[in-house]
């Protein structure tokens, strides 16, 4: 037994042996011609395939660049690990820029995405004005996804595609402003000063994220406007739905009104629910202290700002009012006028009262003026022109003497504190501005002002000192030059158009008229991206109105 042990032993050692030479032998080849490889000179090849050698100066520019790339990396790295989420935007610039660099290189094309801007355009236009905007998702370390940046960001990349690639396209647009130099000039202006006043505001990222802000729902929107209503029917279908929103929202005041806050505050899913102190306190409704009634606020972060859209939508309702031949339409809307100005009184703000009756007189004036010019022997015009200055005036008596119309305008007891306070920003925003005319940066006005309301927040009541403390003296007569210069120019277009389309511009130049004037009380910027809208439509609807027939006039 045990030399059959040993015989098998040693037949097992034999085997393990010989395996194991034999790997040993395989690794030595394998090494053997991996270093043969390695050293052995390459074999000759063609000279047109010879591989150079790169010199001195490319090896040494390669290694800069890996260097750059290097340094460049850690310091981001470094700076997302110690700044706060609100610098993250300022770190994207470079990507952002070589983004519109890339865009601006691409070849020219007959491709254009106009259809896709344009849905866009009006998808962002509902949702600016039906989904209330502090309704969004916020993941961490990131700005919230809210619903018009969801609709602005692309709509702005293809609109920035479609200009590069297509010179049909760019001219679309240039043809707008053939007609009206002068908004481009003062646009680019006023662009110009939010980018130069940046630099000296306070708060860098901030007035950084603000800015990127106004560039795509302002100006970029402004630019869109241009080019959307360059074409027929979509002005009117712009304010067709306007119509439609106003009527909708009519509607849900009502519901608001019986809840005593907005129907959605307490069923707001919790991915879109943002805990944050400013919207948990637009979510529980305002209420003026004097009488503890609930103040109507919509989709809008406040009723000041519900009041304004109220407001401003007027000269519309009058336009469908004054055009439209169908009687049942005629009948609808003017139910709507007393249904809107309950909810302008349901936000217990004056701004809205007052842009109701600017509205309203600035339109007769020039609706009346129109109707002058086309029929030159109309009694209605005669009369209402002859009488005009006569109402103009009994309506500022009125709103003297009339107690109730004087406190809807003027303000009661209540609104008391609200007169003082606007009073002491005007004397202390004026000596501020002079002191700085160059601006403080987007942002700054309120914190530049340095007024408190009641419970210590910084608070500002005029957009006038809003954009002069910001953008200075020359933003504030660009922006203002651009405001007042539209509405003039439209006023006089719509005076001698009779298409129904360009008609519009009777509506447009009302309706800027009244932001201007509301704006001397009210600093908020919500329904600012539809304001540029209508600026926009105002350029293209000049531009076509110029190459309209003469108007014939008739003769009654």
């Amino acid at each position: 037994m045990t030399d059959v042990a040993a015989e098998k032993s040693t037949d097992l050692r034999a085997k393990f042996a010989s395996k194991a030479f034999a790997v040993a032998a395989l690794v030595i080849n394998y090494g053997r011609a991996f270093f043969a490889r390695l050293f052995e000179t390459p074999a000759p090849t063609l000279q047109p395939y010879r591989k150079q050698p790169a010199p001195l100066p490319h090896k040494i520019k390669k290694a800069i660049i890996l260097t750059i790339i290097t340094i460049v990396g850690m310091m981001y790295g470094f700076m997302m690990s110690i700044f706060p989420t609100s610098f993250y935007i300022i770190m994207a610039t470079p990507i952002i820029v070589m983004s519109i660099l890339v865009i601006w290189l691409l070849p020219e094309a007959d491709t254009v995405l106009d259809k896709q801007v344009e849905w866009l355009f009006f998808a962002f236009f509902i949702s600016l004005l039906v989904w209330p905007n502090y309704l969004a998702w916020d993941p961490p370390g990131l700005p919230w996804i809210t619903i018009i940046r969801v609709w602005s960001v692309p709509m702005v990349l293809f609109f920035l595609i479609s200009i590069s690639m297509s010179p049909h396209f760019r001219g679309r647009i240039v043809e707008s402003f053939k007609t009206s130099p002068w908004a481009k000039t003062l646009m680019l202006i006023f662009v110009a000063t939010q980018l130069l006043t940046w630099p000296f505001s306070k708060t860098l990222a901030d007035s950084f994220n603000q800015l990127i802000n106004v560039q795509i729902e302002w100006t970029a929107i402004f630019f869109i406007a241009c080019f959307v209503f360059a074409i027929p029917g979509r002005a009117i279908k712009w304010a067709k739905l306007l119509i439609a929103i106003v009527v909708f929202w009519c509607g849900m005041a009502v519901w608001e009104f019986q809840l005593g806050q907005v129907p959605w505050a307490g069923h707001v899913p919790s991915f879109l629910a943002i805990q944050d102190e400013r919207v948990q306190a637009i979510l529980a409704g305002g209420q003026r202290a004097a009488i503890g009634q609930h103040r109507l606020q919509g989709p809008f972060s406040t009723s000041l700002n519900f009041s304004e859209f109220m407001g401003l939508s007027i000269a519309f309702f009058l336009y469908f009012i004054t055009t439209t031949s169908k009687l049942w339409v005629r009948t609808a809307l003017v139910a709507c006028l007393p249904m809107i100005f309950w909810v302008i009184r349901g936000t217990d703000s004056r701004l809205g009262v007052v842009a109701f009756l600017v509205s309203m007189l600035v339109y007769l004036l020039v609706w009346s003026l129109q109707r002058k010019l086309q029929r030159t022997r109309d009694l209605v015009s005669e009369v209402v022109l002859l009488a005009y200055p006569a109402i103009l005036g009994g309506v500022f008596v009125l709103s003297l003497f009339w107690q109730r119309l004087n406190h809807m305008i003027w303000g009661g007891g209540q609104h008391a504190a609200s007169n003082a306070g606007r009073k002491e920003q005007y004397a202390d925003g004026i000596t501020e501005i002079l002191k700085w005319p160059i601006g403080h940066g987007i942002g700054q006005g309120a914190e530049t002002l340095g007024s408190r309301n009641a419970v210590g927040i910084l608070t500002i009541d005029s957009y006038y000192l809003v954009i002069g403390l910001e953008y200075g003296i020359i933003g504030f007569l660009a922006y203002y030059g651009l405001m007042l210069t539209a509405a003039g120019k439209a006023a006089v277009a719509a005076v001698k158009t009779t298409d129904r389309e360009l008609g519009l511009l009777l509506p447009l130049s009302v309706a800027m008229t009244a932001f201007i004037v509301v704006k001397g009380v009210l600093a908020q910027e919500d329904i600012h991206s539809m304001v540029f809208m209508m600026l926009g439509m105002i350029m293209a609807l000049l531009h076509r109105a110029k190459s309209e027939p003469p108007i014939k006039v008739v003769q009654l």
